[in-house]
């Protein structure tokens, strides 16, 4: 490598560093955010599970209601068949059945929403555990927020100065041709691998890599832009990436 290259592979390594730290804290914050969005879900689960169940008990009360009043009209007439106080006798019998046929659709009807009530009680204890769990994890993403955000900010802060310095004493054309390269999200320094930019994959002529060798020449892929750091053969290449992994 160029010893001119030297300064700028120390900048990208701080900017490497600092683009983790952005990374790893808006993680933590998309973290928090995800739980908080877990635990509204819970909540709107739960709040709808009580809706329902509040809807359920008004239509058994109105049902209960029903049934009372049909129960009463034929206890009712009931006691006028039996006090033969009726002219038309074969009307209120007819008129009994109908009633006690409405009676037991009532039941059946009661006896439906006492079910769909006894399921909303099952449905809510899950929902309500479920909002525990995510209540759970946003506590815990918070406190891992709470502990790891001060390391994050305090390194921030002093590579930001590092970086600062370090920019700042690379000569302006330099300078320009990295911040040129950031701006283009490449990689800035890139070795040829059998003959070629291995990231664009520009084929380098024989005396470029011969100085690439050499590391005496400050040189720059004609493909890309980037900064050519060396020659690596193509196993070495991927030994090199096994290494890393």
């Amino acid at each position: 490598m160029h010893l001119e290259l030297l300064p700028v592979a120390a900048l990208l390594r701080m900017d490497t560093e600092l683009d983790g730290l952005k990374r790893e804290a808006a993680e933590l914050s998309a973290k928090v955010e995800r739980a908080k969005a877990r635990v509204q879900a819970a909540e709107a689960e739960v709040q709808r599970v009580d809706a329902e169940a509040k809807a359920c008990a008004e239509r058994q009360a109105a049902v209960e209601k029903q049934r009372k009043v049909a129960a009463e009209r034929g206890r009712n007439l009931k006691a006028q068949l039996e006090a033969g106080a009726l002219m038309d006798y074969a009307a209120a019998l007819h008129q009994q059945e109908t009633l006690a046929a409405q009676i037991n659709s009532l039941d059946d009807a009661i006896l439906a929403e006492m079910e769909a009530a006894d399921t909303l009680v099952s449905a809510r204890a899950e929902a309500v555990e479920r909002k525990g769990i995510a209540e759970a994890w946003l506590r815990d993403s918070l406190e891992g927020q709470r502990r790891r955000r001060p390391d994050l900010e305090l390194r921030h802060k002093e590579l930001v100065v590092a970086r600062r310095e370090q920019h700042g004493q690379l000569r302006a054309e330099l300078r320009r041709a990295y911040d040129e390269l950031r701006d283009r999200k490449k990689p800035i320094l890139v070795a040829l691998v059998g003959g070629a930019c291995a990231h664009c994959r520009f084929s380098a002529p024989p005396q470029v890599i011969h100085d690439v060798q050499l590391g005496q020449k400050l040189l720059t892929c004609r493909g890309c832009g980037c900064w050519l750091t060396g020659v690596d053969e193509p196993d070495e290449a991927e030994d090199a990436e096994e290494d890393a992994g």
